[in-house]
């Protein structure tokens, strides 16, 4: 989600004055427009008159005029037609004759549902010096007439003068809507969603909803991809071509007819998917139409998705494929809403990425939807063959009119990747283009760029991932490569990532080669968003390679880099990298021929790690059931009752099909019964939940386990009779359900009581029984 900060909000605020005397706050949302609440631009009536409505109003920007004075301006009230009426909101035009001292606009909310928490900041009427005043406020719910009720967490709320100010998200810093209501008495105040704003005044900017497994790093996802950026800080455009497969993705989600089907676009790895798709949808989310989600589904789970669906939709978050389209059909009428899917292949587990596909399918068959995903085929025979993914998809052949194949002769653009290549070769359109190096010859000697350019088109065959890995390399050299001096064979470029990859290395010296190939090669490994520097050296450091801190930093700082690593920023702001494609983790892989025993060796380090740790680091908790699952020794992962009460289950559930042993299977029998539960608890009320589905599977030892290892558990299972652990979990649903358990007073948490007894009741059949705990009583559910 595009992030701003207070102090862009603060300097994008505007107090505004109605007949010389300031009357409210104002937000600018676009170069020339701002938004505020309707009843600031009302003059006094005279005796019994009413308010009247004024036209011409006066800003004032505090320290943004010359020299830190004040900036004034005046701006004129647009006519909102009838639909404004009833909404306490208008929109202030600035003109096209505005001053070049005014502040970038506050970027908006793109999502449905309201942020939990908000910050309100304006310009109060008794503040004579303006310099602002923020407030914070608990988001409750709606209230009418289409406001959002937030109440106070502190002593105060907003004062006379906050009204039409801007109410942002107290995270990312993007506008949700503007004040229009305080309450002294009910210590709570109003504002109006930016849903609403857009329904009176279409043209308020809102961005598209991007998401994903990390989704402060979705929106770079999609930006870089959209520009054919190798690298963020060289910035700029450089995507070249593929026009009518843009125009095919886009034609496709702006359709009046609802297609029935997702979009496929497909192609080997490297063809370009993730660009095509995130031109297309970057360039709708530009037009400002229709609300759109563009999702990132590496290492994403079913419920990363379904959580990013009911965000732009506003639905409450569904737990499954069949209740979000149920959910959906209430929200018929709505002009559509456009979702885009890129790496369904690269999803969290098989399991995420068949529900996902099943979601998508479902999704595509509804009228108020266009969707449009991409994905590699997954096989290497009949990539449209029953049960594959394409088939999942709709797809069953090649002339399927839902296909974008850009591998094909009607989406492949030679043009396209020749221009790709001569852009790198010269760094053309990149804002910083970096040192001075052979592309400053190739800018100087366009004849020269395009031959060399057409020359590794040739070579790259369809491949614009190979293109990239040819050219931008050659960009950095010290001295052209020219046909004219000789000695130039076109088979030294490459034809291939594999071959890309082996020259690269072949051209480091031979001291510094085996380190590279090592630290890539462990970082193929890596799950998720990848690996922060202290994990990237324990992975290499466990499969025997001898590598240090100077190694990252000599790697980091190459020319490879910005075509062979991706670096963002992960959970509690700590870097983390993977490889940039997934082709290259496929390559280097590839030539492993141990790679379980190379899982093995890493899962026995992080063990290591959470044993001496504790489970709090997070890329245990995410991604340590992928290892194990991957080294066939989930089992024993299965064995330790504190990672079963800090895991995350939509990181666990997929792989509990890799038990092996019979009680194995039945931990993971219970597991997979409580895991729909246990995601809203914490770590004692889980140990409760699991505790008492152990003991109605008849697994008395592993309750045991999970009592000992949370003692603080707020309530307790004696015995329960019922159904025995098999592996699997098929409660008969016309069994009575009758269960007892001690309770140490309250619901599990701080929850309410009721909330307990939905979890409890839906758990199978049987008799439990309870006894009283010291500090409370028992619980007959």
């Amino acid at each position: 989600m595009i992030t701003g900060g207070e102090a862009t909000v603060a300097r994008a605020t505007a107090a505004v004055f109605v007949d010389g005397g300031r009357a409210g706050s104002a937000v600018l949302v676009d170069p020339r427009y701002l938004v505020t609440a309707a009843h600031v631009l009302q003059r006094s009536g005279l005796g019994t008159r009413p308010e009247v409505p004024v036209e011409q109003i006066e800003l004032e920007f505090p320290g943004l005029g010359q020299r830190g004075q004040p900036g004034m301006v005046t701006a004129s009230r647009l006519d909102l037609g009838p639909s404004s009426a009833g909404v306490d909101v208008a929109v202030l035009d600035l003109g096209e004759d505005r001053p070049d001292w005014l502040p970038a606009p506050v970027p908006v909310w793109s999502a449905a549902r309201p942020p939990h928490t908000v910050k309100v900041f304006g310009y109060p009427l008794a503040e004579r010096s303006r310099k602002g005043v923020w407030r914070q406020f608990e988001v409750q719910g709606p209230a009418s007439p289409g406001t959002v009720q937030v109440d106070w967490t502190g002593d105060g709320g907003t004062f006379p003068g906050h009204s039409g100010g801007p109410v942002i998200d107290a995270d990312g810093h993007t506008l949700a809507g503007i004040l229009v209501e305080g309450s002294e008495r009910g210590q709570f105040d109003r504002f109006l969603p930016v849903t609403l704003i857009a329904q009176v005044w279409p043209r308020l900017p809102r961005p598209w909803l991007t998401s994903g497994n990390n989704p402060g790093e979705a929106r770079s996802h999609f930006t870089r991809r959209a520009r054919g950026q190798r690298s963020a800080a060289r910035g700029g455009d450089l995507f070249r071509g593929r026009r009518v497969a843009v125009d095919r993705v886009r034609g496709w989600l702006t359709a009046d007819a609802p297609p029935g089907r997702p979009l496929v676009i497909t192609g080997q790895p490297g063809a370009g998917k993730s660009a095509v798709l995130a031109r297309a949808a970057l360039s709708l989310e530009a037009e400002r139409g229709v609300p759109g989600l563009a999702f990132h589904a590496r290492a994403a789970t079913l419920g990363d998705f379904l959580t990013a669906l009911a965000d732009l939709t506003g639905i409450d978050t569904p737990g499954s494929p069949g209740e979000l389209v149920t959910r959906l059909a209430d929200l018929s009428g709505q002009p559509p809403t456009l979702v885009v899917l890129d790496a369904l292949d690269e999803a969290a587990s098989d399991l995420d990425r068949e529900q996902i596909t099943e979601a998508l399918a479902e999704l595509a068959v509804m009228p108020g939807m266009r969707v449009a995903v991409a994905a590699r085929p997954l096989t290497a025979s009949n990539p449209y063959a029953r049960g594959g993914l394409l088939a999942a998809l709709g797809v069953t052949t090649r002339d399927d009119h839902n296909l974008v194949d850009l591998d094909s002769d009607t989406y492949f653009d030679p043009d396209g990747l020749r221009q790709f290549a001569a852009a790198l070769l010269a760094r053309d359109g990149m804002d910083h283009p970096g040192p001075d190096g052979a592309w400053t010859q190739y800018r100087a000697r366009p004849a020269l760029r395009d031959w060399l350019a057409a020359v590794i088109a040739e070579r790259a065959g369809r491949n614009f991932l190979v293109a990239a890995m040819a050219a931008d390399p050659l960009s950095a050299e010290l001295n052209v490569i020219d046909p004219a001096i000789g000695g130039f064979d076109p088979a030294d470029i490459p034809s291939g990532v594999g071959e890309a990859l082996r020259k690269y290395l072949l051209h480091l010296p031979e001291d510094r080669r085996e380190r590279v190939r090592a630290l890539l090669t462990a970082l193929a490994y890596a799950r998720g968003a990848g690996l922060d520097d202290p994990k990237w050296l324990a992975f290499a450091q466990a499969m025997g390679y001898s590598v240090t801190v100077l190694d990252l930093d000599v790697l980091r700082r190459s020319r490879a880099a910005d075509y062979l690593l991706q670096t963002t920023t992960q959970h509690a702001g700590r870097p983390v990298t993977r490889l940039f494609h997934q082709a290259l983790t496929d390559e280097l892989l590839a030539e492993r021929d141990q790679v379980p025993s190379d899982e093995s060796v890493l899962l026995d380090m992080l063990l290591g790690q959470a044993e001496r740790d504790g489970w709090r680091a997070h890329y245990l908790r995410e991604h340590v059931a992928e290892h194990a699952a991957a080294a066939e020794r989930l089992d024993q992962l299965l064995e330790d009752p504190h990672y079963l009460l800090t895991v995350d289950p939509a990181r666990l559930v997929p792989h509990l099909d890799a038990a092996r042993s019979g009680p194995a299977r039945a931990i993971a029998a219970v597991y997979r019964e409580s895991a729909r539960y246990l995601a809203d608890l914490d770590r004692p009320a889980r140990a409760s939940q699991l505790e008492l589905t152990a003991h109605h599977l008849g697994l008395r030892g592993l309750a045991a386990r999970i009592a000992s290892a949370a003692p603080d558990r707020p309530w307790q299972t004696r015995w329960s009779h019922g159904l025995r652990a098999t592996g699997h979990w098929p409660p008969d649903p016309h069994r009575p359900r009758r269960r007892s358990v001690r309770s140490s007073g309250g619901s599990p948490a701080g929850r309410h009581p009721r909330r307990r007894q939905r979890q409890l009741r839906p758990y199978g059949a049987g008799l439990a029984a309870g006894r009283r705990h010291p500090s409370g009583g028992a619980a007959d559910l």
